[in-house]
């Protein structure tokens, strides 16, 4: 988890950079425009985060050899990953960015483990 700290502390601090620039550039009503930023920069912390997670999910999963061994592997890997990332983001907000895209990368990861389980079976002789 520790090699986690540094990207993750990395796209909050961007998000939090982002955040504090497009309030500080309020210089009059921008109907909507704010919230498009917002949106922007949240969409970007979570493809910064997906982008770390997903190899560290499958790392964690590779060394398993059966598919449902991957998926409990998988699985406490992520719930580590939740809790890991709770104890190093302190802002609610921010932390409720980070759960959708641990989610995202986790259900990637479990696909890949039954695409690659479906092609070995397909695989086999044909009748």
């Amino acid at each position: 988890m520790d090699t986690l700290k540094t990207p993750l502390e990395k796209a909050v601090a961007g998000h939090r950079t982002r955040l504090n620039m497009i309030a500080a550039n309020v210089v009059g009503p921008r109907p909507g425009i704010d919230e498009q930023f917002r949106e922007a920069s949240a969409g970007l912390l979570s493809d910064e985060i997906k982008a770390f997670l997903e190899p560290f999910y499958q790392q964690q999963v590779a060394a398993v050899a059966s598919p449902a061994e991957k998926i409990k592997t998988l699985s406490e890997a992520h719930l580590s990953f939740i809790k890991f990332a709770r104890d190093i983001v302190q802002e609610q907000a921010f932390r409720d960015s980070i759960s959708p895209a641990a989610v995202s990368a986790v259900r990637r990861i479990f696909l890949e483990i039954f695409r690659a389980s479906a092609s070995s079976h397909s695989s086999g002789p044909a009748n």
